[in-house]
């Protein structure tokens, strides 16, 4: 497989990030929040930057995952499915747009100060300009942005500190408005926080950064730091001037720099700003145009809009029909309604981020494998979705707009095109409940990662899931034989990947490899039929259910690792077995011990299963365990008890066993506390009838079982009645 040159150092990151963030949002929106922030305008920008940086790293996260080109659209197309993969498209696709539609009016309002010209007829006459520079293929002018961008921040910098070095009054202002009119604050918040968008551009070339554990991290907090640092300088410099008690001052820069060094100086800043949005629009439009342009190899929008031109190698369709709606947005709306349907778009896509990160930390997707992880997590990405939340309140009239705009078209465009090319399900549609697998017209060919030899159909009493992840795969095979007596052995390795990725793609790697010939090995010394077969599919999923169809088998084995490192939910793998197979289930537990000597197995009061006790006299008899202890409680006719369980006892088994009955109020604290005395706990799996409320803020006993126990653990889920193997 092809994979990007990792070419990319911290400097060149910083650039970048910096060179999409310095625009409108510190030469326009300044003169826009400062009607609404008054004196406290710096505040504005500072709880901006707290919104904006959980974002910035989960796009750090998902870029080293994911690093293809179409950034933020791929992210939430692989997770969501098709459906939000549209819906984000034209999110996404819209905020370049507004962006780049608030950068070009900007542009006409600094040429205002200079010339006297149309604010939006200048704009739209630039961007007739750009649209021809992206169609003829002359839009990616990195260079000259990257000297842009230094020379726009050197000026700042010596702008701001020659106001500071120059002023006589304090520092704060005697007007505009108060901590009291936090309302205000919050919506300048909201006005802003377009300004910190330049850092998601990092998640666009994170494919090409060298060492991106270390570099990208260091280059998101770099750059929004730096940024932050401007627009706060910035605005502190500007609630000095008398222009920023003006109504929408649309050249604030200009305004700092009449007023600290006179006319010339504020043209030279005029010159700079004009240059500076320039470039910003014109990457806004080349971005955006590449947004439809996936979509529509993607299958998501009609092919014409894929097409690129043969003579200047550009997408030319979508070029203009981004081009298109940029002027549309510059004829229907002014400079605040354009800062703030931008930063609406913007903040939904900040939501949608953090939400799309817990999604694939959660769900523990396979594939999922990040050089970058967020730190703090849950909390980063919970704080970034609770204050996007707050600031699209504060922009609620905004929010139902803005959400028309994608939800109608992005509705329209999947239901009446791309849902009748696409199959992609996307993370979440692979987990969950599966109603296609338990209908009885399932399609078995739908996992293609299916080996031939499994279409055959042969069978196998007993089928080891292996997921990559267990601790002891030896351990776990054992079991099986343990289980299958004289039966056949199935151990199956299942390797999970993206449904962009062909399964044809992918080969067998070292450890698959290893350990096909540690099975071999197995299967020769123990003198069984164990089978091995490496699994390659993009929904594991459905490969278990097919496995435990096709094969017939009555026992179905795997491990469960408990709580992994990372998350904040409880994995529900056990769960989503329980209510899809109608096979025996194991769920192993591996607590490191290598041979089990003394088991504990814990019978229900009412109603001792045979089932469960005969199992763990097969593992004991595989182990060579030398005590099999029987332990029930009772809170009365525990003589009674004791007398069942005992007929549950093997008479002719070399293994010694001995019944245990007890009063007690705590029954799984109790069974925690014995485990440690022995090397592994059999229990019975229990069906959680509670209500779903009660399931979230409690977990069930065997739950804590399987997390809490000193040893290694079996748990037990008898075939259900209704779901016996089929014949």
């Amino acid at each position: 497989m092809k994979v990007l040159e990792r070419g990319l150092g911290l400097k060149a990151i910083i650039i970048i990030s910096l060179a999409a963030m310095l625009g409108p949002g510190i030469f326009v929106l300044p003169g826009v929040a400062v009607m609404q922030a008054g004196s406290h305008l710096w505040l504005a920008y500072l709880f901006a930057l707290v919104c904006v940086v959980p974002a910035s790293l989960a796009i750090g996260e998902l870029a080293t995952a994911m690093p293809a080109s179409g950034g933020v659209y791929v992210y939430i197309e692989r997770t969501f499915g098709p459906l939000m993969g549209t819906l984000a498209g034209f999110g996404l696709w819209l905020a370049l747009l507004f962006k780049s539609a608030f950068s070009l009016t900007g542009i006409g309002a600094y040429l205002v100060v200079i010339m006297d010209v149309p604010t939006k007829e200048t704009a739209l006459i630039l961007l007739v300009g750009i649209l021809f520079l992206n169609m003829f293929g002359m839009g990616k002018m990195s260079e000259i942005i990257g000297v842009v961008v230094m020379i726009a921040t050197v000026s700042l910098c010596v702008l701001v500190t020659w106001t500071f070095l120059g002023r006589s009054s304090s520092l704060a202002p005697s007007t505009g408005s108060g901590l009291d009119d936090f309302s205000g604050i919050i919506m300048a918040t909201a006005t802003v926080v377009v300004s910190y968008a330049g850092a998601l551009k990092i998640g666009a070339v994170a494919g090409e950064v060298k060492d991106p554990d270390r570099n990208l991290p260091r280059a998101i907090l770099y750059s929004l730091f730096i940024a932050a640092f401007l627009y706060i300088a910035v605005s502190l410099a500007y609630v000095e001037t008398p222009y920023s008690q003006s109504s929408k001052d649309l050249a604030p820069i200009y305004s700092i720099a009449q007023h600290v060094s006179g006319a010339w100086v504020g043209y030279i800043m005029c010159g700079i700003a004009v240059f500076t949005m320039a470039s910003m629009a014109n990457a806004g439009v080349l971005a955006a145009s590449r947004f439809p342009f996936a979509m529509s190899r993607d299958q998501l929008l009609m092919p014409f809009i894929g097409k690129i031109s043969p003579r200047f190698l550009t997408p030319i369709s979508s070029i203009l029909l981004s081009c298109l709606t940029v002027a549309l947005i510059i004829v229907l709306l002014d400079v605040e309604k354009l800062a703030k349907f931008a930063s609406v778009f913007q903040i939904l896509i900040f939501v949608a981020l953090n939400i799309t990160v817990i999604v694939l930390r959660e769900t523990r997707v396979q594939w999922y494998k990040p050089g970058f992880a967020t730190p703090m997590y849950p909390w980063m990405p919970l704080i970034g979705i609770i204050s996007g939340v707050i600031l699209l309140m504060a922009l609620s009239q905004y929010m139902i707009y803005a959400l028309i705009c994608v939800t109608l078209p992005g509705l329209l465009t999947y239901l009446l095109y791309s849902r009748m090319r696409v199959a992609r399900k996307g993370v979440i549609g692979f987990r969950g409940v599966r109603k296609d697998l338990l209908q009885s017209d399932y399609k078995w060919h739908r996992n293609e990662g299916f080996r031939s030899r499994l279409i055959k159909g042969k069978t196998a009493s007993v089928v080891v899931c292996l997921f990559g992840k267990e601790r002891g795969p030896d351990t776990l095979i054992e079991l099986g034989l343990a289980v299958s007596e004289e039966g056949n052995l199935e151990v199956v390795h299942l390797t999970e990947i993206p449904e962009q990725t062909s399964v044809h793609d992918i080969h067998d790697s070292v450890a698959v490899r290893s350990l096909a010939r540690r099975v071999h090995t197995m299967s020769q010394k123990n003198k069984a039929s164990i089978i091995f077969d490496p699994i390659i599919s993009h929904d594991i999923l459905a490969s278990v259910y097919e496995i435990s169809q096709r094969l017939h088998c009555s026992w179905l084995i795997h491990e469960w690792g408990g709580k992994h490192f990372g998350t904040f939910t409880l994995h529900n793998q056990m769960g989503w077995m329980e209510q899809h197979l109608g096979c025996h289930l194991i769920t192993f537990r591996d607590a490191g011990i290598r041979y089990f000597r003394n088991i504990l197995v814990i019978l229900e009061p009412e109603h001792p299963d045979p089932l469960l006790v005969n199992l763990a006299y097969n593992i004991a008899k595989v182990h060579e365990s030398e005590r099999l202890m029987l332990y029930t409680f009772a809170n009365d006719n525990i003589q009674s008890l004791e007398e069942k369980s005992r007929s549950l006892i093997q008479a002719n088994s070399p293994v010694k066993a001995e019944v245990f009955v007890e009063h007690t109020e705590e029954p799984v604290s109790r069974i925690i506390t014995l485990s440690e005395e022995y090397d592994l706990l059999v229990f019975l799996f229990t069906k959680d009838d509670r209500p779903w409320w009660q399931k979230t803020i409690k977990a069930k006993h065997s739950d804590v079982l399987m997390a809490g126990a000193g040893c290694s653990v079996v748990c037990l889920r008898p075939a259900k009645s209704n779901q016996n193997p089929p014949e």
